[in-house]
């Protein structure tokens, strides 16, 4: 439901506050590397839980919130550097090249 409701507005009436709160650059650079923290997050929740000894579920209110920034920094490092290093990159390479079946011979 929340994201319905930031997507519609900005959708519907793009000078609206939402898009216009999406388009600030801290947030437009997040949308850019979101799919890569979306990848890497339950990595870095998982591996941050082993070395801590901790079993998913136990951590209670209070590991949550040490998880939550931790997992949260470290997820979007981790996205940030998989878009400069494999995303962006794959995306150049392959920007001219036309789509569909190549030639038959």
């Amino acid at each position: 439901m929340i994201s319905v409701g930031l997507v519609l507005p900005a959708a519907l009436a793009p000078a609206s506050g939402p898009a216009r709160l999406l388009a600030r650059p801290v947030l437009a650079r997040l949308g850019r590397v979101s799919y890569g923290v979306f990848l890497w997050h339950m990595v870095v929740m998982l591996r941050t839980l082993r070395i801590t000894g901790s079993e998913w579920g136990e951590a209670g209110l209070t590991g949550f919130w040490i998880m939550l920034p931790l997992t949260g920094a470290v997820s979007v490092l981790f996205g940030w550097l998989s878009h400069a290093l494999v995303e962006d990159p794959l995306r150049r390479r392959h920007r001219g090249r036309p789509r569909g079946p190549g030639p038959s011979s």
